[in-house]
C-alpha cells in the first residue's frame, strides 16, 4: 500500500505556502526532497513549497509515482477563498441599475405656491 501525502494550505513566516504532510518514511522523504525549492518547517513539522499552481503541479509529478495524493484540504481552502473574493467583489461593485430604478420628475415653478 502506498503512503498518503496530504497537501494543505500553510501560512509560514507571513507567506502563503503549500504544505506536504506524510507519515515518516525515509524513502518517500528522499524523493520529496527532489521537489524544486522545497523547504522543511521545524515549527509546522512539514515540507512546504511556494503557493502556486506551477509548484503544486511539480510536486504532484514527483510524488504521484510513489504515493497517494490527498488534496482535499487544499481544494477546500481554495474554494472558500474563491467564494470570499466573489462576495467582496460584489460588495464593491456599483448597484445594478435594473434592481434600483430611478424615477426622474421635473416640476415647473408655476406648480408650486410660494
Amino acid at each position: 500500500m502506498l503512503p498518503i501525502v496530504t497537501f494543505k494550505h500553510l501560512y509560514h513566516r507571513g507567506e502563503e505556502r503549500i504544505a506536504l504532510f506524510f507519515p515518516l518514511d525515509r524513502e518517500l522523504e528522499s524523493i520529496i526532497r527532489k521537489i524544486p525549492q522545497i523547504k522543511w518547517s521545524v515549527e509546522s513539522k512539514c515540507w512546504h513549497i511556494r503557493f502556486s499552481e506551477e509548484s503544486y503541479k511539480m510536486a504532484i509529478a514527483v510524488v504521484k509515482p510513489v504515493a497517494s495524493i490527498n488534496s482535499t484540504a487544499l481544494k477546500s481552502f481554495l474554494l472558500k477563498r474563491k467564494r470570499i473574493l466573489e462576495i467582496q467583489k460584489r460588495e464593491r461593485s456599483p448597484p445594478n441599475q435594473q434592481l434600483t430604478p430611478v424615477t426622474q420628475v421635473t416640476y415647473r415653478v408655476s406648480e408650486f405656491n410660494f
